[in-house]
């Protein structure tokens, strides 16, 4: 059986060393956030600005679970 899990910076599993427990898709939180700041500030500034909708490519991080 293979197990895959998401964001595997946010797990209550512990998922880090050199070769990572878990398969894992990994996307930066710290980016969306700046992202998500950013398309709200433009909105404020200009509501009447149609809503984006933007998605991200995760990375892939292959673990022992493959």
């Amino acid at each position: 059986m293979s197990i895959v899990t998401h964001n595997d910076d946010l797990s209550f599993l512990p998922n880090r060393g050199a070769v990572p427990l878990f398969t894992a898709t990994r996307s930066s939180i710290r980016a969306a956030g700046r992202r998500s700041a950013e398309m709200l500030i433009a909105r404020i500034a200009d509501p009447e600005t149609a809503p984006r909708h933007e998605l991200w490519q995760p990375e892939l991080v292959l673990g022992l679970s493959t």
